[in-house]
């Protein structure tokens, strides 16, 4: 039997005796896998290049690395814009205690109805900011903006209804099983404040980028100008 040296390996014998040119199948790596052997193998110099590289050329990881700057970015626009509008109503006396529904301003620290505005300016321009960056940079959404708009407003305001009671509860979880431990006071508002408010943030986190992926921010495939000719 002759054999052609231009056929390329078969997994069978009997395919390659039939002349059967077939592919050999390279098992498909992981991105994890990926990128650290691309790490490893790119000079010192054009590591950071071929991250960048990496990330852009894998469109869910580009979405969630996009997404997760974006959220830091404007959750610094919310906190500036906070304890701004936060100080200008401190100075000016706006801080009787306030309380309605799920939200709780009667604290003396909390700043009352100061506190209260102040938190849902800063939580408009943050949801705004993020609106806009994520719909244009992070999904490249083509959808209808009004339909989307509506959605993601609708989407934020369940989405602080719940994460102001879930914390709450968890809060109060949290700080009873401490003080029948007899953990100081001081020791029980840390943790309890902090790990509701980070479990909060996570599932909010998680939620938004889900909801904007899937639903609000969608992609849609734009028809190909051959196909638009022939429907013409």
């Amino acid at each position: 039997m002759i054999i052609d040296k231009h056929i390329k390996p078969c997994y069978t014998l009997k395919k390659y005796e039939e002349g059967l040119t077939v592919e050999q199948e390279q098992p498909k790596k992981s991105a994890r896998i990926e990128f650290t052997e691309g790490m490893k193998a790119a000079p010192k110099g054009e590591k950071g290049r071929f991250a960048v590289e990496f990330i852009k050329s894998h469109e869910d990881l580009r979405q969630f690395v996009l997404f997760s700057l974006f959220s830091f970015l404007c959750f610094a626009a919310e906190m500036a814009s906070f304890y701004f509008v936060y100080y200008i109503c401190s100075a000016t006396g706006y801080t009787e205690p306030f309380k309605w529904f799920v939200f709780d301003y009667s604290a003396a620290e909390s700043g009352g109805k100061g506190g209260f505005l102040a938190f849902l300016i800063s939580t408009a321009i943050a949801q705004a900011l993020t609106f806009i960056l994520n719909r244009k940079k992070t999904f490249k959404a083509n959808n209808n903006v009004v339909w989307a708009a509506i959605m993601y407003s609708l989407m934020v305001v369940v989405i602080i209804i719940a994460n102001t009671a879930l914390c709450g509860i968890i809060k109060d979880g949290i700080a009873e099983a401490m003080l029948k431990g007899n953990c100081t006071q001081s020791a029980t508002d840390f943790v309890s404040g902090t790990v509701s408010k980070m479990t909060g943030g996570a599932l909010a986190w998680i939620i938004a980028f889900l909801m904007s992926k899937f639903v609000i921010m969608k992609k849609k495939k734009e028809p190909e100008e051959g196909s638009t000719e022939n429907a013409a």
